[in-house]
């Protein structure tokens, strides 16, 4: 698990896959502790499917966070399709540094694979886990959801390793 040294920055990301809203959940008490203005929620659901944004975003007024400053992206189906949406947002929005928040287990990917798409551009990003009962990293290997969850990271970190060296 990664767990960067967070500074302030421009947004806070929230990648897709948080059925459990514990993403969520983290980003918005980081955004209530002032980390960033800005909140961005990449999602698998495509907005002509289902109007997800106006449920995140009326869930973030419930917890103290003006909607307006939640911005909801869907269609986002892999880290690497978060990395590559929000490089676009954070550059049309002349944003530069960014805090990640995603599942304990994906830290790791998530980092690597965002440094290897930002970096180029000249963007930053710390990552952080999320925080909640679904996964415990001190004991992840006692709850079988939660060694698959591991087990399958590493193995989606070999295939993007070799997806970036022959790209």
């Amino acid at each position: 698990m990664v767990d960067d040294r967070l500074e302030p920055a421009d947004a806070i990301l929230v990648l897709s896959g948080d059925a459990e809203r514990e993403r969520l959940d983290t980003a918005l008490a980081l955004a209530r502790r002032g980390l960033a203005e800005r909140i961005v929620v990449l999602t698998g659901t495509p907005p002509s499917f289902y109007d997800e944004s106006s449920v995140i975003r009326a869930y973030a007024g419930r917890t103290g966070i003006a909607p307006g400053r939640v911005i909801v992206i869907g269609q986002a189906h892999s880290t690497l399709d978060d990395a590559r949406i929000t490089a676009g947002v954070m550059r049309a929005h002349g944003w530069s540094r960014a805090i990640i928040v995603t599942a304990p287990y994906h830290t790791r990917r998530a980092r690597w694979v965002f440094r290897r798409v930002w970096g180029p551009l000249g963007l930053s990003v710390a990552v952080h886990p999320a925080s909640g009962p679904a996964f415990d990293p001190g004991r992840w290997w006692a709850d079988q959801h939660s060694a698959e969850a591991v087990a399958l990271e590493y193995v989606k970190l070999a295939v993007y390793a070799v997806r970036f060296v022959i790209h």
